[in-house]
């Protein structure tokens, strides 16, 4: 049974070429350019991970981060080097933009593991 990971940005372009990079025989993934649409589809289906881009119209990564449901492994993807998000609870790790192809199959492969 496939695995679904959502990427979350509102840029229409970095989803298209996340999903159709990381799409496999394991892992599904679905992408979102609109945060609300998002967060109704994770809360209420089963997920294994959720991509978010850090700066969105309207709400941060972070902020959106606190509207799923607990347990959802949660990855902010930002460009901002200053950012710190180790200490937040609903935020499982940030993945720092420009980024490698190897970084995120790295964390998918990761997820194989997780229970």
């Amino acid at each position: 049974m496939k695995k679904t990971v959502v990427i979350i940005d509102d840029e229409i372009h970095i989803v298209e070429v996340m999903v159709a990079l990381f799409e496999s025989e394991e892992y599904e993934l679905i992408g979102f350019h609109n945060a609300d649409e998002a967060v109704s589809y994770v809360n209420t289906h089963e997920v294994a991970a959720v991509f978010c881009d850090y700066r969105m119209p309207g709400i941060t990564g972070l902020e959106l981060s606190k509207c799923f449901k607990p347990g959802v492994r949660f990855f902010i993807i930002s460009g901002d080097l200053e950012l710190d998000l180790s200490s937040e609870n609903t935020v499982f790790a940030t993945i720092q933009k420009p980024f490698e192809v190897e970084d995120l199959l790295s964390v998918l492969e990761g997820l194989k593991h997780a229970s």
